[in-house]
């Protein structure tokens, strides 16, 4: 064997190149074990910033920004937040915004923290109660996108829709147990929450928002008459002709979704039977003339329906959609959009179009066919000639909130207290109340008032004279009322139903 003798100087370059490797080995070893642990802790900071999270990643980027405000932070709650950014929406158990609350031990300060994109957006110091149960990142064994495929599996739990559009996730101590919900709609689309431990993967609960009550009740004296016979029905309004009285609105109502099943129903005996129209519209109005015609407001149509033929026929159709419906006892129609009025003298046979004199809240039509509305701004306007006056309103009393023009009177909520005013005389008189008033529902000739609890009140003329009173009438118990009408010495009044959590049941196997 031939044996080479390396030189010093050439001993000295192999030495310099092996160190020089070593270090460039060390190098990217250190780069690569940042990058990982980085990687680890910020889950997403190092990726696309477009990435949603699971509630877990989520939670591990918000304890690090926690522990730099207190190096003892403990996370107290956490939820998804509702956006419009895109994404899945929740389907994969992710969602781009998060808001996450920390808090320091023994002490009242707590840390409110936002996310987005895997970044953080907010980061607020807030005060709350001491001494809560902390959660650390090992109790959540168990991440949003496996519950939420149970969830699915185990409930059938749909995506949410027009509110909390998506899935939506918390994380929060309930009963000493860390607690993951996944919150979506059921199969009849109602608001439905489903509830895990996150540390055993668990069912805990499962709850959905049912409807209470709703219908149309009739009352003669003291005495009432369900006439609705399916408790549950949204009864959003009802009028009545001569003979004829009608009741619209949802049959499946949910707490954040309307239209889902529409009806209108009919009687021509009070109330004693009802038949269903075939009408699969949503009914923003209905109303009857002097004649007992009948007429529908649909989203952007407006109706004449022949109770004979049972068809519709369509007298003004808008490519916005309606806001405002009035009408007055002289053949006299008003609708209102987002920029127009649409006026009508003659039941919808010519229509009039004009600019809105201002972004409107109502707009309302008096027997003699003067327009009144109510502002965005809360100024009371009447419409003399083509101009729009204001009418000014007592200042002490605050903003208008509702208007109904009756005979020669205007009667305006005025933040809870009611007013009458003499259009001529442009005069107004406080009309006395038990309660603060939220709402005022005009009837042809009759005029109601509903108040902030609840009750049903008529507003009346003191015999001869210009004053007005309120007459407290009957209401059915736990009932919303979103109309009422007299016909026929009856008073009707139809009502929501209100929403209360109840047990959901799994899904069969």
């Amino acid at each position: 064997m031939k044996i080479y003798k390396i030189s010093w100087r050439h001993r000295g370059f192999v030495l310099a190149a092996i160190a020089i490797f070593v270090l460039c080995l060390i190098s990217y070893l250190i780069i690569r074990s940042h990058s990982i642990s980085s990687s680890i802790a910020s889950v997403v900071e190092t990726k696309s910033n477009s990435r949603e999270l699971t509630l877990r990643e989520a939670a591990i980027v918000g304890f690090r920004k926690a522990k730099v405000w207190n190096q003892n932070a403990a996370l107290e709650s956490m939820t998804s937040v509702d956006e419009t950014m895109g994404g899945t929406r929740g389907e994969t158990g992710k969602r781009f915004k998060w808001t996450l609350f920390f808090s320091k031990p023994d002490s009242v300060q707590h840390l409110m923290i936002g996310i987005s994109e895997g970044k953080i957006t907010i980061e607020e110091q807030t005060t709350g109660l001491k001494d809560t149960k902390p959660i650390t990142l090992s109790d959540i064994k168990y991440d949003s996108p496996a519950l939420l495929e149970a969830a699915k599996s185990q409930f059938h739990l749909k995506k949410g829709e027009h509110w909390a559009t998506g899935y939506q996730f918390t994380l929060s101590i309930i009963d000493s147990k860390p607690v993951i919900t996944v919150v979506g709609i059921d199969s009849e689309n109602r608001f439905s929450k489903i509830y895990y431990d996150a540390k055993s993967g668990t069912v805990i609960d499962a709850l959905h928002k049912t409807p209470s009550g709703g219908g149309v009740f009739r009352y003669t004296g003291s005495i009432n008459k369900a006439l609705i016979y399916k408790s549950g029905f949204a009864v959003n309004g009802i009028s009545a002709g001569k003979n004829p009285l009608i009741a619209w609105g949802d049959s499946n109502p949910s707490e954040f979704i309307s239209g889902i099943k529409p009806f209108v129903l009919i009687t021509y005996n009070n109330g004693n039977s009802w038949e269903f129209l075939k009408i699969k519209e949503n009914i923003k109005a209905a109303w009857f003339n002097k004649q007992d015609e009948l007429f529908f407001a649909t989203d952007k149509e407006v109706w004449d329906y022949s109770l004979y033929k049972r068809e519709h026929r369509a007298i003004l159709s808008l490519e916005s959609s309606i806001k405002s419906v009035d009408v007055s006892l002289n053949k006299s129609i008003v609708i209102s959009t987002e920029q127009y009025i649409y006026e009508s003298k003659n039941d919808g046979g010519s229509w009039n179009k004009t600019v809105i004199p201002s972004p409107l809240l109502s707009l309302n039509i008096a027997d003699d066919g003067k327009l009144v509305a109510l502002t965005e701004e809360r100024k009371l306007l009447i419409k003399k000639g083509t101009s729009w006056e204001r009418i000014k309103t007592p200042a002490i009393e605050g903003e208008p909130k509702y208007i109904i023009p009756v005979e020669d009177s205007l009667i305006a909520n005025l933040s809870g207290s009611l007013w009458s005013i003499d259009i001529n005389k442009e005069r107004w008189t406080r009309i006395p109340s038990e309660e603060p008033i939220s709402r005022l529902i005009k009837k042809a000739t009759k005029t109601f008032a509903i108040s902030s609890s609840g009750n049903p009140y008529q507003i009346v003329k003191e015999g001869d004279s210009i004053s007005w009173k309120m007459v407290k009438l009957l209401k059915p118990d736990s009932e919303i009322i979103s109309d009422l009408l007299v016909k026929d010495d009856y008073l009707f009044i139809a009502s929501i139903p209100d929403f209360l959590w109840t047990k959901l049941q799994g899904v069969k196997k």
